[in-house]
């Protein structure tokens, strides 16, 4: 296979390296390189790393950042120490399932493809029960279409990539501007297609990918404002048409503005932004238009009005990412 550079950014995960460090050794393919990219953390993850067990065929990396500058900064400089002719990604708190890099680098040399992704197993460790909740991967339809359906929901998980050295060449590395971490993978994913690179995927789940059951709702809404960011920034991607991009970006700025409340100051601005966009794209006007009228409606019957029309705009979006049945 040749040597994987896995690239691994973590911040204040000590108690989780070693698990995902036994999840790579535990690979069928060697040899193997881990690299540790550690974002200023304050906790003992440079000695967590210190006390890995040595292993033949796994060289370990560890790159301390001299400031917390985010995910995308510890990853780029993961890639830049990175010598394996493959370059696979791995976030601290997830974990390979042991056949993870076989199956995608027999899927990259079956179809020429640039980038291998397979899909997610949520849980909330990987001892876990199964969370019940679809596994993190793209429908059917945003397979075949994944040019057009990248731009309304990113579905390709990080810990899920393996790709050639050479390919971040083609890309570029992972944007670093503070306001699209949490969204740096779809960037990525965006500027991927958009430069003509072809994508193929393994459809098992070969990653548990951990996440909480509760997310707390500030989260949330930082990384609601993070995907708008992303969304702006390709605002002229061709892989669909503007009518679609504008929809879409107008439907995750009208859910901003109702996880914030619609009273709020924050939020009469991103429904006046949805109404910008929905003189071209009508069927934001009505949600849009009323979010922007909530002060002056009576709360209980406006805020019923508003979230009818949203499950409209939700609708439509389920329907352009393939679900079969969008009011599921």
């Amino acid at each position: 296979m040749g040597l994987v550079s896995v690239i691994v950014p973590t911040f204040n995960r000590a108690a989780l390296i070693r698990r995902c460090f036994d999840s790579v050794v535990a690979q069928q393919k060697r040899p193997l390189q881990f690299i540790v990219a550690d974002d200023c953390s304050t906790d003992d993850t440079a000695e967590a790393v210190r006390q890995l067990p040595a292993n033949d065929g796994v060289e370990v990396v560890y790159l301390r950042q001299q400031t917390n500058r985010g995910v995308s900064a510890a990853r780029n400089a993961a890639l830049a120490a990175a010598r394996g002719e493959w370059l696979a990604l791995l976030d601290s708190d997830d974990v390979w399932c042991s056949d993870h890099l076989e199956r995608l680098q027999e899927a990259l040399q079956n179809t020429g493809a640039d980038i291998a992704y397979s899909r997610g197993d949520i849980r909330e460790s990987p001892e876990a029960p199964p969370s019940g909740r679809s596994s993190f991967g793209p429908t059917e339809h945003e397979e075949r279409h994944i040019g057009e359906c990248l731009y309304y929901y990113n579905f390709v998980l990080p810990s899920a990539m393996l790709v050639r050295a050479g390919f971040f060449e083609k890309t570029g590395f992972f944007d670093e501007d503070p306001e699209i971490q949490h969204a740096e993978d779809w960037d990525m994913s965006l500027r991927a297609a958009a430069a003509g690179l072809n994508f193929t995927h393994v459809r098992q789940a070969t990653v548990y990918y951990t996440t909480p059951a509760q997310v707390p709702e500030a989260k949330k809404q930082m990384m609601m404002r993070r995907f708008i960011h992303c969304l702006k920034k390709h605002e002229r991607y061709r892989g669909t048409s503007a009518g679609r991009r504008r929809f879409t970006l107008g439907y995750y700025t009208i859910w901003l503005g109702i996880m914030l409340g619609p009273l709020e100051t924050e939020s009469q601005v991103l429904f006046r932004e949805a109404r910008r966009l929905a003189w071209t794209t009508p069927s934001l006007l009505l949600p849009s238009f009323c979010g922007h009228l909530m002060p002056r409606l009576p709360g209980v019957l406006g805020r019923r009005v508003l979230m009818r029309l949203f499950r409209g705009l939700r609708a439509r979006h389920r329907t352009l990412r393939g679900f079969p049945d969008p009011w599921d």
